[in-house]
């Protein structure tokens, strides 16, 4: 008979003392004794080792979803397949790749949750917040990625790393969702700038790992958020191009901007089908 005892498996031999009938019978009785507590250290054993890999996975399930706060999903993906299959000795071989998008869009968003007003410490991380939870909500909803956060500054993107062939409408319409809600909250001033074209991408880091983006287009999303008006999204020419068939654009003429030279540049205001619907409403009223 084997039992496991501090953890170890012994083995255990059962013989009767007599032939006797109380020898015999004696020795049955311990032997079932010892063959009940071997059956619940058995289950006892098996249901410890359950326990601990629930946990292993609850703990795994855990750390997946912080690395997805730290990362896109793809790049996750792209490293855990490249390990399965063998293709890398080490995750960060794998960060060595550099996404790049012939088309991708770039969104700045700045923040000002004073408006003009003196609101303590408390009152502007608290609207700051309800701005970047929101951010974060609405990215989700139209397929936009949060790239970095530098103080009262976001950097969105869609179309990097995952293809997709509307980005610039669904980075147009998170943008225009936003100002939605921004405009909704007190004390809350934002000015946002988009820009499409070319982009890189790709993560660095080796103990703190980020994703960012790199290209001429993300320098002239920034500059077109630092030359926007208090809530408007000032967007490139090559945004109304692309988008003119479906949201309405208010020409700014040309703008001189910094580092890049007198370009032409629009203000996003609105999808024309909501456009119409509020010019009817006004005729009818």
């Amino acid at each position: 008979y084997q039992r496991r005892v501090h953890g170890h498996l012994k083995s255990f031999v059962i013989f009767p003392l007599s032939v006797d009938g109380f020898g015999f019978f004696g020795c049955l009785a311990v032997s079932g004794y010892f063959m009940e507590y071997a059956v619940r250290d058995y289950f006892r054993c098996d249901y410890s080792t359950q326990q601990a890999l629930n946990a292993l996975q609850e703990r795994t399930s855990f750390c997946d979803g912080l690395l997805k706060q730290m990362l896109p999903a793809s790049v996750i993906y792209r490293i855990k397949h490249h390990i399965k299959a063998g293709q890398v000795c080490s995750p960060l071989d794998a960060f060595a790749k550099v996404d790049s998008r012939e088309s991708a869009s770039c969104l700045f968003i700045t923040v000002q949750c004073s408006n003009g007003k003196h609101l303590d410490s408390t009152q502007l991380i608290h609207n700051y917040g309800i701005v970047v939870c929101a951010a974060d909500q609405l990215a989700v909803a139209y397929s936009v990625t949060r790239i970095k956060l530098v103080g009262s500054t976001m950097l969105m993107v869609c179309g990097i790393p995952d293809h997709r062939f509307q980005h610039t409408e669904n980075i147009a319409s998170y943008a225009l969702a936003l100002l939605n809600v921004c405009s909704s909250r007190p004390y809350v001033d934002v000015s946002l700038g988009i820009s499409s074209g070319p982009m890189l991408g790709c993560v660095l880091g080796n103990t703190h790992l980020i994703y960012d983006v790199f290209g001429h287009t993300v320098n002239l999303a920034s500059r077109m958020q630092t030359s926007a008006p208090i809530n408007t999204i000032h967007v490139t020419e090559a945004v109304k191009l692309c988008l003119e068939k479906k949201f309405v654009f208010i020409d700014q003429g040309v703008q001189n901007i910094k580092g890049c030279g007198s370009m032409q540049t629009y203000l996003l205001d609105d999808v024309i089908q909501y456009s119409r619907i509020r010019k009817e409403s006004s005729r009818v009223v």
